[in-house]
């Protein structure tokens, strides 16, 4: 297989999994609506949880913090990445 058809199927195999992603959202959005519990398939269980989670404001922390503090306590990682564009 050559490198042009290797990502003409990775961008097919992309449109396939966005399409289910946002098939199962619906879905788990629909269920989530009906609140906490256990709820019963065919095949599966489906158990939907409320709790409270703490999250750390990082924007409100960094604006009071010097710039000499933030750079002495970030780590610097190299990362591969890769972007989409239909012709």
């Amino acid at each position: 297989m050559t490198l042009q058809q290797q990502i003409d199927q990775l961008a097919k195999i992309k449109v396939q999994k966005m399409k289910l992603e946002k098939a199962h959202t619906e879905l788990l959005n629909n269920i989530k609506a009906n609140g906490a519990g256990t709820y019963e398939g065919t095949e599966f269980d489906l158990t939907v949880s409320v709790s409270n989670r703490a999250i750390f404001d990082t924007k409100s922390a960094k604006a009071k913090l010097s710039r000499q503090f933030i750079t002495a306590h970030t780590n610097v990682k190299e990362v591969v990445t890769h972007s989409w564009r239909a012709k």
